[in-house]
């Protein structure tokens, strides 16, 4: 008993004797705190500045100045441009005798009818008679007819258009294909009227067309280059026809 107790005490000093002596042999270190040396200190600079220039710069937050806003001074109003009179053109037709006029008075069923223009220059209409009509445009006869209906029918809406052309017509005769009047529904040249006649026959005389017209009372001749115009040339003689106008297509000489 006496045995085992001493082992007990003995063997745990043999063990740890080697490391109770490795450690005596062991030389103590002293740490001591150095300074950093330059190349350290540039090293650690050269770092920070590559961490400063790495770290994204928050923008400053700038404040917003609202300028004082400005109060408009009123403007004077623009002047809108006057609107043109109408002036007088080929649009503006004037009534001719054999004309056919469309008359429409609004909620007057039989006073709705077609008149014609008479030779004379006049048209009959109900409750009003007989008035010259020739020579005026329909907006002009649409005033004299509401103007005469005012004392039957006040505040009379009058309305009138020419239906049909009739009145305005010019004739070609002579050596053409197909001589005749013409009625001129709108403005009609003396090429336009010569192509409506047909053209010319082999035998026309182009060189001596004239167109024929009433001025004053008093006819005058005018003369017509129909070969110049053909290739081009005087078009300002291709003059616009009036109502009553006549071509005259003479026959070419033999000799």
């Amino acid at each position: 008993m006496n045995k085992t107790l001493k082992l007990a005490f003995i063997l745990p000093l043999i063990f740890a004797t080697p490391v109770i002596a490795v450690a005596a042999e062991a030389h103590p270190v002293e740490i001591v705190g150095m300074q950093p040396s330059s190349t350290d200190a540039t090293v650690d600079s050269a770092l920070n500045n590559s961490v400063e220039k790495t770290t994204p710069e928050k923008p400053e937050k700038k404040k917003t100045t609202l300028a004082p806003v400005a109060t408009a001074e009123p403007q004077a109003p623009r002047a809108e441009p006057a609107t043109p009179t109408p002036k007088a053109n080929a649009n503006d037709y004037t009534i001719k005798s054999g004309d056919v006029l469309q008359v429409t008075v609004w909620k007057e069923e039989n006073l709705d009818r077609e008149v014609l223009v008479l030779p004379d220059g006049t048209i009959d209409f109900p409750l009003i008679g007989s008035f010259a009509a020739a020579g005026q445009t329909p907006a002009q006869v649409q005033v004299i007819i509401k103007n005469k209906l005012r004392s039957m029918i006040p505040g009379a809406s009058v309305a009138v258009l020419v239906k049909a052309t009739l009145g305005h017509t010019a004739s070609v005769i002579g050596q053409v294909n197909k001589p005749g009047e013409i009625v001129m529904g709108h403005n009609l040249t003396v090429m336009q009227a010569l192509s409506q006649a047909g053209g010319l026959t082999p035998y026309a005389s182009e060189g001596r067309i004239i167109i024929l017209r009433t001025v004053d009372g008093k006819q005058t001749s005018i003369e017509f280059p129909y070969d110049d115009i053909a290739q081009g040339r005087k078009l300002e003689m291709n003059i616009t026809l009036k109502p009553g106008d006549v071509v005259v297509v003479p026959t070419a000489s033999l000799f």
